[in-house]
C-alpha cells in the first residue's frame, strides 16, 4: 500500500524569525502579528497584487509567547524581511531556527498522530 503524506513537511524552503518585544513599539508589534497593516509599503516593493499579497501574509504563522514574537512559514513566499525593515529592525540578527514554544509542541503531537497513522496502516495489511 502506497502511503501519502498529508501533514506538515520540513523542506528547504521553511523560514522562521524570533524577536524580543523589548525592542519593539506597540505599533511594530501590531505590524508583526498582522503585515497586512503595512500592504500599502509592500505591494509597491514586490512582484504581486495587494490580493496576492493580501494571500501569501496568510503563510506565516505568527505567535506572540514569552515576551517574543514567533514568525515560521514551512513555504516562505512572503518575505517578511520587509516588515522588519519597515519597522527598522535588522532581519539577519532576528532570522533564527528558534521556534514558539506552542508551535513546537503542535509539530511534534502531529508528527505523533502520523507515526501512530503509520502504525495502523501497518497493522491492516
Amino acid at each position: 500500500m502506497m502511503k501519502i503524506r498529508t501533514n506538515f513537511i520540513t523542506n528547504s524552503s521553511s523560514s522562521s524569525f524570533c524577536i524580543s518585544k523589548d525592542e519593539l513599539t506597540d505599533y511594530t508589534i501590531e505590524v508583526f502579528k498582522n503585515p497586512k497593516l503595512v500592504a500599502d509599503q509592500i505591494v509597491p516593493t514586490c512582484d504581486c497584487t495587494r490580493e496576492e499579497y493580501m494571500e501569501l501574509a496568510k503563510e506565516w504563522d505568527i505567535r506572540d509567547e514569552d515576551e517574543k514574537i514567533y514568525g515560521f512559514a514551512s513555504v516562505a513566499n512572503f518575505d517578511y524581511s520587509q516588515i522588519f525593515y519597515i519597522c527598522g529592525v535588522d532581519w539577519d540578527l532576528h532570522k533564527d531556527s528558534e521556534l514558539a514554544p506552542s508551535l513546537l509542541k503542535e509539530m511534534v503531537e502531529n508528527g505523533n498522530k502520523n507515526l501512530d497513522m503509520l502504525g495502523d496502516d501497518d497493522n491492516e495489511d
